[in-house]
């Protein structure tokens, strides 16, 4: 079924950022994800999964984007980073993300949650309750070293794009098992192979090319010097 897309005005949308604000404080005092008492069951299924009708409406990627998914969070010299994977396990994006995400996506991908409920887990019982759903999320863009994002929401039959960090938009992704895609822009600026990060995350980024996208432009060589006879 089609629905309207709508882009959610700034009132709503600082509505949403303010309860990311006034549930942040549960989540930086939570300790590290390291030998820590957590509650090992599953979080319940998304709606999506118990939701046939949903389901068969699973997005598609749009264009100039190639599903991704959220590997990893690994630990550099600069801070902590996820890592988003191609389809084929080969090529990362790392985006370097705040201990309370990091914590957040950790434990999501591990299936496991706190006891007392974190940002995201809030978030996610608050769409429960009001019926609304999470029907992908992207990252759309790179600007001045960061990264933009957007999460997309099916409510009353309209889906509603809210403008997010990547770090947000891809813990709730995880969390609720929904697509995660990503512009080939960002891909191109970016990726590096998986393995050079894992060994070498300090390192330059590699020139890699992703299924899906169109091939880079071969760099541009400089311009001889009028007059200069080379």
């Amino acid at each position: 079924m089609d629905l309207k897309l709508v882009r959610v005005g700034r009132p709503v949308a600082l509505v949403f950022l303010g309860l990311l604000s006034s549930s942040a404080c549960i989540a930086r005092n939570a300790p590290a994800d390291r030998g820590l008492a957590v509650a090992t069951p599953p979080p319940p299924a998304p709606a999506a999964a118990a939701n046939p009708t949903a389901a068969a409406e699973a997005p598609i990627a749009p264009s100039g984007y190639i599903p991704m998914h959220a590997a990893d969070v690994v630990t550099t010299r600069n801070g902590e980073a996820v890592l988003l994977v191609d389809e084929k396990d080969v090529v990362a994006v790392p985006i370097f993300i705040g201990g309370t995400e990091a914590t957040s996506i950790r434990l999501r991908l591990a299936k496991r949650r706190y006891e007392r409920p974190l940002t995201h887990d809030l978030l996610d019982a608050l769409m429960h309750e009001l019926g609304a759903q999470l029907v992908k999320i992207q990252v759309d863009d790179l600007k001045n070293s960061t990264y933009l994002g957007s999460v997309f929401v099916r409510a009353n039959g309209r889906v509603f794009e809210l403008d997010a960090r990547p770090s947000d938009a891809i813990a709730l992704a995880v969390g609720n098992r929904v697509p995660i895609y990503v512009a080939c822009k960002v891909i191109a600026a970016t990726a590096v192979p998986r393995t050079s990060f894992l060994d070498a995350p300090e390192g330059p980024e590699s020139d890699v090319q992703v299924e899906g996208c169109p091939p880079k432009p071969p760099a541009a060589q400089p311009l001889t010097p009028a007059g200069s006879g080379i």
